[in-house]
């Protein structure tokens, strides 16, 4: 598999989708954009967003070193910034990220490492989300979701679920 090194305040984005050119909706993807990964390794880096209409990565490891980094493996249909005052107590000047997604956007960990040093967060989701005899560390917040809408910094995600969003954990 592939090997990536990052300075500790590097960014990765990763990504199969399209219309990436809109400064509102940068990526766009339906479940036929497959991002897939076997044996990848991706060391260090302050963001690590990996995301298609369908993310696997299967025997892989990514390991975040930076102080308060962010790793997401999503899979959806759209993925965005919106303006922080659409959302309560939140600054208008600051923006969230969004990602929605159905069924068909299937997220799947297989025999996989995801570990965030130093306080930083990790989340995977997808409208589908499949975690199979993997390791999730981290020293502050996991999120593994099954949702149609997630946005940074709201942490009531089960008022974005509908019927079909399924959350598999499993070991072998």
């Amino acid at each position: 598999g592939a090997t990536i090194n990052l300075n500790k305040e590097s960014e990765l984005y990763a990504t199969a989708g399209h219309q990436q050119d809109s400064e509102t909706v940068p990526i766009v993807a339906t479940s036929a954009n497959v991002l897939s990964a076997d044996g990848l390794t991706v060391n260090g880096g302050k963001l690590i967003a990996i995301v298609g209409g369908q993310t696997t990565l299967k025997n892989s490891t990514v390991k975040a070193t930076s102080t308060d980094a962010n790793i997401t493996v999503a899979s959806g249909t759209s993925f965005s910034l919106e303006t922080n005052s659409d959302y309560a107590g939140k600054s208008s000047e600051d923006q969230v990220a969004t990602r929605t997604a159905d069924p068909s956007n299937v997220t799947t960990l297989i025999g996989t490492t995801v570990q965030n040093a130093d306080n930083g967060e990790i989340h995977i989701d997808g409208g589908r989300t499949i975690v199979d005899n993997s390791k999730l560390t981290s020293e502050d917040t996991v999120i593994v979701a099954a949702v149609t809408k997630e946005v940074s910094d709201e942490s009531d995600l089960t008022k974005n679920v509908s019927e079909g969003n399924t959350v598999t954990l499993k070991n072998g």
